[in-house]
């Protein structure tokens, strides 16, 4: 193992663990009885909160000011037989104002399968941010995200804060401002993508549904299925009085030729790494691509597919094809499987 794979060794590693540790818990009751101590961490941004699971994740709503980090994969698929489903984190009354890290140091984890039906305003992973919050290289895919009268995005229903180095996968629904990202943008987004499929709202975007006169948008770009708004559509941006520049939509995966915001292009030039340098993208450090095979890719962060192929090349190195293909794979990669499908 070479480059990029070799450094995320001790990731991979550590998510084996915790997806075998996984199968074993699933027999535990989940939900409201669970413990939500934190994993370490005393929630400054030197040494934050440690998040290992999906009830802590959860338990981020008892402090809005502190500073968290992602310790392990985070398999969020039990959030659907949740009593009372996953609570998005922060709302307009009391605003997410703190920070949220894929981990606090080294290549970012996933969370995989969040599931959210709510009827509420200001849904998403975290419902509502403040100026003070930062969120950065968050992987949320194969996530399920239905919202009630407005701001529904994937990973934030209402954005005032940073947000950085992050991506969605899976479905978004809502009425009103609908985004794969973020329903309504008020703050910054930088570096992100949306891969996510748009299902239902009134103005919706591929990334973003909304971007208000202090929002900004900078290096982009939106991949998944957008479908038709009630009063607008974009295949990056629905509606913007904001900044949008140096980003992107595929214009035919989201089955969109207008955007509020950005620039449309083909699949092709979507997986053309030139597409991208014309618009300033830092392929040192914040992204890499395949030339001609893949969108561009967080550096920092694991995309599902490479999540999926890393943990096969990893147990066939260890114990050999045969059995990785034939007993492993499936056992530590099932959960993964049943959250792709569902999708």
């Amino acid at each position: 193992m070479q480059g990029r794979n070799k450094k995320l060794v001790g990731v991979a590693t550590v998510a084996i663990a915790a997806l075998m540790l996984t199968a074993v818990l699933s027999m535990v009751p989940q939900g409201a009885e669970a413990t939500t101590e934190f994993d370490g961490g005393v929630g400054t941004w030197e040494d934050p909160y440690v998040i290992s699971t999906v009830e802590q994740l959860q338990a981020m709503n008892e402090d809005l000011e502190a500073d968290y980090a992602l310790g392990s994969f985070i398999d969020a698929m039990d959030t659907e037989n949740w009593t009372d489903g996953f609570n998005p984190i922060g709302d307009k009354t009391a605003p997410f104002e703190g920070s949220l890290r894929g981990s606090a140091d080294g290549p970012a984890f996933l969370i995989v399968g969040l599931y959210i039906n709510s009827n509420e305003d200001n849904v998403g992973l975290f419902g509502y941010t403040g100026e003070s919050a930062v969120i950065e290289r968050i992987g949320l895919a194969n996530a399920y995200i239905n919202g009630g009268n407005d701001n529904t995005g994937g990973l934030v229903g209402w954005n005032s804060g940073e947000i950085s180095e992050s991506y969605v996968s899976g479905k978004v629904s809502g009425n009103g401002n609908v985004g794969g990202l973020v329903g309504t943008n008020n703050g910054t987004i930088s570096d992100c993508y949306s891969l996510a499929d748009i299902t239902e709202g009134d103005t919706v975007g591929g990334l973003v549904g909304d971007v208000t006169a202090a929002g900004d948008v900078n290096r982009t770009y939106a991949a998944g299925e957008v479908g038709e708004g009630t009063t607008g559509t974009g295949g990056l941006i629905g509606e913007s009085a904001g900044n949008v520049v140096n980003s992107f939509w595929d214009n035919m995966t989201t089955g969109q030729t207008e955007s509020a915001g950005g620039e449309g292009e083909n699949t092709a030039a979507m997986k053309a790494q030139s597409t991208f340098d014309d618009a300033g993208w830092d392929f040192e450090n914040t992204w890499n691509i395949t030339e001609g095979e893949s969108y561009p890719r967080l550096a920092n962060v694991f995309s599902f597919e490479q999540f999926e192929e890393f943990l096969q090349d990893l147990i066939e190195d260890m114990i050999g094809d045969i059995c990785a293909s034939v007993v492993l794979v499936p056992l530590i990669a099932g959960g993964l499987v049943v959250a792709s499908r569902r999708k």
